[in-house]
């Protein structure tokens, strides 16, 4: 969670009166992410301190399919109040789209049902989200997407 990069973007944020709320889950089971995530959405939406119309959802890597997945459950639901514009957009910083080595078996069914504005971040190094497979499924459902030169992701 205290990645520089994640550090610095809150920061600046922050800086331009953006409120930013960060959190982690530790372990790695994304129903458990999912849940945790989305109960925080639920508590911004009604918080009678924040008074919020909208958000944007990000996260970095298995942060952002949790993200991914809060959205794809919200515009889905049974109840019309889920899908009111309270969530604006998704960020993807090193969406894991991918396991290692294993591009045939794409982590995309949340993806493909998200009609926000989407913008993902990559590291063109990065082994969990490989550049040609992401162009594709980015072309296929017409995201935004921007690739960082760098051994990081």
């Amino acid at each position: 969670m205290n990645f520089p990069h994640l550090v610095s973007l809150a920061a600046c944020l922050a800086s331009h009166g953006v409120l930013c709320l960060r959190f982690t889950c530790k372990g790695l089971n994304i129903a458990y992410r999912t849940k945790a995530f989305k109960a925080v959405v639920e508590y911004l939406k009604l918080s009678e301190d924040y008074k919020l119309s909208g958000v944007f959802l990000a996260g970095r890597s298995m942060g952002s399919r949790a993200a991914a997945s809060v959205i794809r459950q919200l515009s889905q639901g049974d109840d019309d109040d889920d899908d009111d514009g309270f969530i604006q957009g998704l960020m993807c910083l090193s969406y894991p789209l991918h396991r290692p080595k294993l591009q045939s078996k794409l982590r995309d069914e949340d993806l493909l049902l998200i009609r926000c504005p989407v913008l993902f971040v990559s590291g063109s190094a990065d082994e969990m989200c490989e550049k040609v497979s992401l162009n594709l499924e980015l072309c296929a459902i017409g995201i935004f997407h921007a690739w960082t030169a760098s051994e990081e992701s």
